[in-house]
């Protein structure tokens, strides 16, 4: 396992908040704008903190509960690897092992403490159901305080991180101070290690089943969408499959769609799954749409038809459709 540090950046954005909260970048400047909040909630070091009080355009009411909670809008958020000297985003195939929120209280640009009244009280919360308070009193310079996800959420995934999102809410009794900045999640990765095989490389054709398998760890039954792609008269198709006929730790099958009409040749797979991020190429199959013609017989113990390829003259068995039926009903 290694360690991340997930930062409020440009991919994340405010998912609510109430209009006490502001950016403050000097004695005299204040914005309500969600960037100038974000900007100042990344701030590590400098001038600037987010605060809960519009001391710079005169404006303090702030008694009552006040919530600011974070979420993740834009794909590819910032993961990144912990003490390297410049930003080196995880790469596709990691797995979030734990997650805490960090926040450093700040008393920023005054001598003033970071929120004074001890009626009054600042969570931190992945949830709004589930938070942890953050000491009151007076503290000077930047203590730093932690949450840990409580193991009562589900499994941690990438993506649960992200849509979740995390927030941080302050219950005001007075008129009091409140500054924080650098808010970021930190907690351990592991690189997923696992490899692929298309079992049924093919040729095949519409309604066939397509096999993958897994070695080196499991991963299968992570998989939330798969991605056929082809290329067919220059331009590339895709369709995306979300049901899957078997999904199990080792294992996931699916049938060829029809969607992609008269076409032979080359299909790539790709999966989006919920313990990784970002669109992992599985592999490829190989697709026969034939053009058949002709009389049909039926011959006693054959399990597949024999088609004829009018571009080549050449004949293909393959496997006869699975049968249906349509039942009427007369009310």
């Amino acid at each position: 396992m290694a360690t991340y540090i997930l930062r409020i950046d440009d991919n994340f954005g405010i998912a609510s908040k109430t209009s006490a909260w502001v950016g403050v970048n000097s004695a005299a400047v204040c914005s309500a704008v969600d960037a100038d909040i974000i900007t100042q909630a990344n701030r590590s070091s400098g001038t600037g903190f987010v605060s809960l009080i519009r001391f710079c355009d005169g404006v303090t009411s702030v008694i009552g509960s006040h919530l600011l909670r974070f979420q993740c809008f834009v794909n590819g958020a910032a993961f990144f690897l912990d003490g390297a000297g410049t930003a080196v985003v995880l790469p596709v195939g990691f797995v979030v092992d734990s997650v805490i929120l960090r926040v450093d209280k700040s008393n920023g640009l005054d001598s003033g403490s970071y929120y004074i009244n001890a009626s009054s009280h600042l969570f931190m919360q992945f949830s709004q159901s589930i938070e942890e308070e953050i000491a009151s009193g007076s503290v000077g310079g930047t203590p730093q305080a932690s949450f840990t996800r409580p193991t009562t959420f589900p499994a941690i995934t990438a993506l649960s991180l992200l849509l979740d999102g995390f927030g941080l809410r302050y219950t005001a009794t007075t008129q009091d101070v409140v500054k924080f900045r650098n808010v970021r999640i930190t907690g351990n990765y592991s690189i997923l290690s696992f490899s692929w095989t298309v079992d049924t490389p093919g040729p095949l054709t519409i309604g066939e089943l397509v096999s993958i398998s897994v070695t080196g760890g499991g991963g299968i039954a992570g998989i939330g969408t798969i991605n056929l792609y082809i290329t067919k008269s220059g331009v590339q198709l895709k369709k995306t499959i979300t049901t899957f006929v078997t999904q199990t730790s080792t294992l996931i099958t699916f049938l060829v769609p029809a969607s992609f009409g008269l076409f032979s040749g080359t299909v790539t797979i790709t999966a989006i799954g919920t313990e990784w991020t970002g669109e992992v190429k599985i592999g490829t199959f190989e697709i026969a749409s034939v053009d058949g013609s002709g009389i049909y017989t039926l011959v006693k113990n054959k399990t597949d038809d024999t088609v004829y390829v009018r571009a080549t003259s050449d004949t293909l068995d393959v496997k006869i459709p699975n049968p249906f039926a349509k039942t009427g009903f007369i009310g």
